[in-house]
């Protein structure tokens, strides 16, 4: 998962991260909090610049 700032063309590597346990679940926690704060999700592959 990345989080890409507005205006950058890149996800920086300390707004990537990894689902460790039940992928499934935080994902539904995190559509659930993304539509209570009227943020936008959007899924496509992304490359992490390191």
């Amino acid at each position: 998962m990345g989080i890409k700032p507005i205006g950058n063309r890149i996800v920086p590597i300390r707004l990537s991260f990894r689902f460790i346990d039940d992928r499934e679940q935080a994902m539904k926690q995190l559509t659930r909090w993304a539509e209570e704060n009227r943020v936008k999700l959007t899924y496509k592959r992304f490359v992490k610049w390191m």
